[in-house]
């Protein structure tokens, strides 16, 4: 499952929903419940399209990037939030892990905060590290050079 982020535009009354990683990948809600519901198919028929045509599916950018300083390329004010993209491509393992309750506590509230499941935000969090880690070597491996 991967998690893509989207911006949230106040639009006259409804909201507009875009997708960063995905330039085009735009929808409308009257409601902000219908526009979410809307993203969620929007993303889903968008990346459906991508791998019929035989292009490849964008890994998702963090919500820093997509956040920024929460203004896009025009100064316009946003929201964003997550969408879990639910690839049937993918095998889910379940595993248990032993965790403080407050560390639980704190990535729940985090999770809640950024509009995505725990299991999402953990995966997130640890790609996140094994890319930053990967850049730190690569950067010591040319310092060395």
């Amino acid at each position: 499952m991967a998690t893509y982020f989207c911006r949230l535009y106040p639009q006259h009354g409804g909201y507009t929903v875009l997708f960063p990683d995905f330039p085009g990948c735009i929808t409308e809600g009257d409601s902000l419940k219908e526009a979410i519901s809307m993203a969620e198919e929007a993303l889903a028929f968008h990346i459906k399209c991508l791998k019929e045509q035989g292009d490849d599916i964008p890994d998702p950018r963090p919500l820093e990037l997509v956040v920024g300083d929460g203004k896009d390329e025009d100064g316009e004010p946003f929201v964003a939030f997550g969408i879990e993209h639910k690839s049937t491509a993918l095998k889910r393992k379940r595993i248990n892990i032993n965790i403080r309750e407050d560390h639980l506590d704190e990535i729940d509230k985090a999770a809640e905060e950024a509009g995505m499941t725990r299991s999402g935000f953990l995966v997130l969090c640890a790609q996140a590290k094994i890319q930053n880690d990967s850049d730190i070597s690569q950067q010591e491996s040319k310092k060395k050079k």
